[in-house]
């Protein structure tokens, strides 16, 4: 371990099954919303006919897509892929904030000890390691 490298106390939501429950849920979800977007997105393209136009480079060829069925499909995941990422950035920011417990700290690529900024800018930077 590097002199970087802090301890930290379990998050508030490790205590709590149903807190536990529903992140497992969320990321769940957020993970099925994108590859639902993505598939919908190709099935869009697929049907409608868009292949053809960027193929040929028509841009006449470009369908009306408020006619294609598989676009509301797209739409719903969408809406629902935002809907899940802006929860996500609430509950992180419930933690950080409200529950207190360091959460953003520990989800960052690269944690700092506990010195200050000033220390910190003064340091000369050693090479970056991952602390997992």
């Amino acid at each position: 371990m590097t002199e970087a490298t802090t301890t930290l106390t379990r998050a508030a939501a490790n205590t709590n099954p149903l807190l536990n429950k529903i992140a497992a849920a969320t990321h769940l979800l957020m993970n099925l919303a994108v590859i639902a977007v993505a598939l919908s997105g190709l099935v869009t393209a697929a049907t409608s006919g868009m292949i053809d136009a960027i193929k040929r480079g028509d841009a006449g060829l470009i369908p009306d897509f408020h006619k294609i069925p598989a676009k509301d499909f797209h739409e719903t995941f969408f809406t629902l892929l935002l809907l899940l990422v802006a929860f996500h950035i609430a509950a992180a920011l419930y933690h950080q904030f409200i529950v207190k417990d360091k959460l953003l700290r520990r989800i960052m690529i690269r944690r700092f000890d506990n010195r200050t900024i000033g220390q910190l800018w003064r340091h000369q930077p050693r090479p970056w390691t991952p602390h997992f």
